[in-house]
């Protein structure tokens, strides 16, 4: 895993976009853009940095 200059671990960006708006999956935008998905947006973004690129 990557570890950042303080020491934090560096994983996968979840929310960081691959693909134009048009061709990303309807769910992936309700999940980064609807404040009523922010629990479930702010639990993978804890998780995410155990992912590795």
């Amino acid at each position: 895993m990557k570890v950042d200059q303080n020491g934090t671990m560096k994983g996968v960006n979840l929310f960081i976009d691959q693909l134009p708006e048009g061709n990303q999956h309807p769910y992936y935008k309700l999940l980064k853009n609807h404040v009523g998905q922010l629990a479930a947006k702010q639990l993978l973004l804890e998780i995410e940095r155990f992912y590795r690129y």
